[in-house]
């Protein structure tokens, strides 16, 4: 059985930094200013359609409560939602 491998991502700022922060450092660097930042290329799938959906903002503020507290995505919180209470009434 093959092991799980963890991707480590160095990190090229500092840390602790705001987003203010970051964004000032960023704006006159890229990252081919760094010596050890490689030029790669890949093939990207983009898989299925986007479909938007007007939400209670009640609704809304409970799934974004969520997702931060659980560190997801509120694409993910909805799709896992929508996806548990459909197989319920199929």
């Amino acid at each position: 059985m093959a092991k799980n491998k963890k991707t480590v991502y160095k990190a090229v700022s500092p840390k602790g930094m705001t987003v203010k922060d970051a964004s000032e450092f960023w704006d006159d660097k890229t990252f081919f200013d760094f010596d050890d930042v490689k030029e790669v290329k890949f093939d990207v799938k983009i898989k299925g359609e986007r479909h938007y959906v007007r939400l209670d903002d009640d609704i809304a503020k409970k799934i974004q409560s969520f997702s931060r507290k659980k560190h997801v995505s509120e694409q993910y919180v909805v799709n896992v939602l929508l996806k548990k209470s459909l197989e319920k009434v199929a």
